[in-house]
Formats: C-alpha cells, sequence, structure tokens
C-alpha cells in the first residue's frame, strides 16, 4: 500500500485509472476500528463529468472516483479486482438470466443515518435510467432492466429483460444508491448541490469542475477511510499537477506518461497502478480509412492484421503492447491498462 498514516507531506502519484485510488485510503475489511484522521489532496486532470454530486449524472471515470467517496452501489471491488457485498450482503442470479434477487444489509444507512431499504434501492435504478439525466449506463439499463421488484425493505428481485452479466459490476463502481425521500424532496437540481449517500464520506461544499471536499463518516457500517478530509481538485495543465506532486501541494496525482521518469528519480515520490478498475479501451483509428487521401502520417504498424490479432491473446499482450507504445504499462491477464498516449506512428 502506498499511502501513508500522516499523508499531508507524502507524495503519492496515481496513474492508470484515477478512481481505483480510494482503495488505498480504506481500511482493510475486517481490520479493526479504525479512527480517520489527517487531510489528502487529490489531483486530475478531467473535469468532474457530473452535475455537482448527483452519481446518477455521471458520464465518465472522474465522476466513478466522486461516486465512490459519497456512495455505495449493491457491490463493491476490491483491490484484487472481484465484487463483494456492499448495499447487497448477497445476490442470486437466475440460472436463465431472468433476475437478480438481493438481499439488503440492514446495516446500511445514508450520511443522515436514515437506514438504506428496498425503496432506495428501486428508487435509484429505475433514476438511473432517465435519459434527461445523462447516466452513463442509463440506456444500458434500459435495454436490460425490466422493472425492480420490491418483496420487503430487505429485499430487492431485479427483473431482467436480456441477460446482463454487467450488471454487479456496474453498482460496484458507477450505479450508486440516492435517498428516495431526499431526492424527492430537493428535487434534482437542488440534490446535486447537497447530495448525499451511504458511502464512506459525507459531502462538504463543491465548485463544479474545480473542487469537490468531502469528509469521511466514523460510523460507516462496512468500510471506515483512513483519512479524514479529502479535497480533489481538477488542473488541466500537467506541469502544473507534476509540479504540485513535487511540491507536496498534491498528494494523489495524475500525471502524463512523460513525466514517469522524472518521478522515478524522486525518492520522495512513489508510482501506482491501478490493475483492476476495468477495461480501457484500444481503438485502431487509422483501420477506418486506410485509403483516406491526404493521410498526414506514416503507416501505423496497427494496419498490419497480424499486430491487432496478437491483442486478442493474453500471452501476446506485453510483445504486443511495447510494439505500440510507451513502456510505461502493465499489461494484465486479459485486459491491458495504459497510460493515455498517442501510440507511435510508424
Amino acid at each position: 500500500m502506498y499511502m501513508s498514516k500522516n499523508i499531508k507531506g507524502q507524495g503519492l502519484l496515481l496513474t492508470g485509472v484515477l478512481v481505483c485510488f480510494i482503495i488505498f485510503i480504506f481500511a482493510a475489511p475486517g481490520a479493526a476500528k479504525t479512527v480517520p484522521k489527517g487531510k489528502a489532496t487529490i489531483v486530475v486532470s478531467t473535469s468532474f463529468e457530473m452535475t455537482g454530486g448527483d452519481c446518477h449524472t455521471n458520464t465518465g471515470a472522474t465522476g466513478t472516483t466522486i461516486t465512490s467517496f459519497l456512495y455505495d452501489g449493491l457491490a463493491c471491488k476490491h483491490p484484487d479486482g472481484k465484487l463483494y457485498p456492499a448495499i447487497a450482503k448477497s445476490w442470486k442470479i437466475d440460472t436463465n438470466w431472468k433476475n437478480i434477487t438481493c438481499i439488503l444489509d440492514e446495516r446500511a444507512t445514508f450520511a443522515d443515518g436514515t437506514p438504506v431499504t428496498a425503496a432506495d434501492v428501486k428508487f435509484s435504478i429505475e433514476r438511473a435510467q432517465r435519459p434527461e439525466l445523462k447516466f452513463v449506463f442509463g440506456g444500458e439499463l434500459r435495454r436490460y432492466v425490466e422493472k425492480v421488484e420490491i418483496v420487503n425493505d430487505h429485499k430487492v428481485i431485479i427483473h431482467l429483460k436480456n441477460p446482463y452479466p454487467a450488471f454487479m459490476d456496474r453498482t460496484a463502481k458507477i450505479l450508486g444508491v440516492v435517498p428516495k425521500a431526499y431526492v424527492e424532496k430537493l428535487g434534482d437540481a437542488e440534490f446535486a448541490k447537497n447530495p448525499m449517500g451511504p458511502g464512506p464520506y459525507k459531502f462538504v461544499k463543491f465548485k463544479q469542475d474545480v473542487f469537490f471536499d468531502v469528509v469521511a463518516r466514523d460510523d460507516h457500517y462496512r468500510k471506515i477511510a483512513h483519512v479524514k478530509e479529502l479535497h480533489y481538485m481538477s488542473v488541466p495543465e500537467a506541469q502544473t499537477r507534476l509540479a504540485m506532486l513535487q511540491t507536496g501541494e498534491g498528494d494523489v496525482v495524475g500525471i502524463q506518461a512523460q513525466h514517469i521518469p522524472i518521478v522515478k528519480k524522486n525518492p520522495k515520490l512513489q508510482l501506482g497502478w491501478s490493475k483492476y478498475t476495468y477495461l480501457r479501451n484500444i481503438n485502431f483509428y487509422a483501420c477506418e480509412f486506410p485509403d483516406e487521401p491526404g493521410w498526414p502520417w506514416p503507416m501505423p504498424l496497427t494496419m498490419k492484421r497480424s499486430v491487432r490479432m496478437s491483442f486478442r491473446d493474453p500471452l501476446n499482450h506485453g510483445q504486443a503492447v511495447s510494439l505500440l507504445t510507451t513502456r510505461d504499462l502493465i499489461p494484465a491477464p486479459s485486459r491491458i491498462l495504459m497510460i493515455r498516449r498517442r501510440p507511435k506512428l510508424f
């Protein structure tokens, strides 16, 4: 684990998909009771990709990180990449993929102490389906989820139109549970400004696409954060982010590939990777218009079918990515995690 107990003053670099850094600041399940302490500043390059703190307006990876502060889903992911219980302490998938039955954890509460019930889960899934909220998986939910049935306060059945293997994974990272009564009382716009969820942190204040501040709950049913206060901020300029890391102004900072050698030379900084966040795309754009007149670059290596096919075989991942990109990446079984950068063109 890269995060020190006394975070302020310790530089930590996290590259790859930034959402996964959250695993470093939570207490391990089953550990002795943790008392949140200290402060940390997390610096990313992108906008927040969501409206305020409304998880159902999330359109991208940065919003997923903010969602993980305030909200829990039916399941959660651990550093090993596997799904574990969260709001749902257990779930059963019908053998024919007709439905998914979830038994909720009676200990789960929202930040104001209100218990999480099946009504909140049903409301959250149906709310995430609303097109006007532009939730990143809203269309997917509309295609696959037929209805959500409440059996009792702690049991729901998600009825499916078609097999939906990704559903529990979606709830683990991005499909948060929101308080039905609270949202209906405030309305969508005010809820985004004053969000509340059953996650390990409580909302403090924010400025859209500039910063988002949260404070740890010391009564969370599932996990208690090590870090008391988090200041999450967007800084688009890569050189500024690097400087913030070097001076200690930022504790967890996303940098670009060309800055990795600089970080590796500094003994006060550490490089961290998120191995099991989710699959990153590798797109071969040059293949779409191979005969386009005026193509401005030499023919890329990805035009060779043998190179493209090598990505299908996990055993060849290391060789394939070394041909196409910087070496600063980690091939993992059945997937490849890469720093965002342009591939070499040949």
